[in-house]
């Protein structure tokens, strides 16, 4: 079972903006979510997209839903 997703508008901290290679204090949307089996917590995990995903065409990333087919944007990024 997983909770439906925190999704968050932030500026990239340091660390963030560094794995994703773009400029710190860029907007990155921030997905957050729990998981359990049988009710025992297993699971948090929040991942980290650059905004210009959702300029592309990924505007499910800043949906409040499961993504069931993927959360990466089918156009290429240059």
């Amino acid at each position: 079972m997983s909770t439906d997703p925190q999704i968050e508008i932030q500026k990239a901290t340091s660390q963030v903006a560094s794995q994703l290679g773009i400029p710190e204090g860029s907007q990155v949307i921030s997905r957050h979510q729990k998981r359990s089996i049988d009710g025992t917590p297993w699971s948090m995990q929040t991942s980290f997209y650059p905004m210009g995903f959702v300029l592309m065409g990924a505007e499910r990333l800043i949906q409040a839903d499961d993504i069931e087919v993927g959360d990466v944007p089918e156009t290429p990024l240059a």
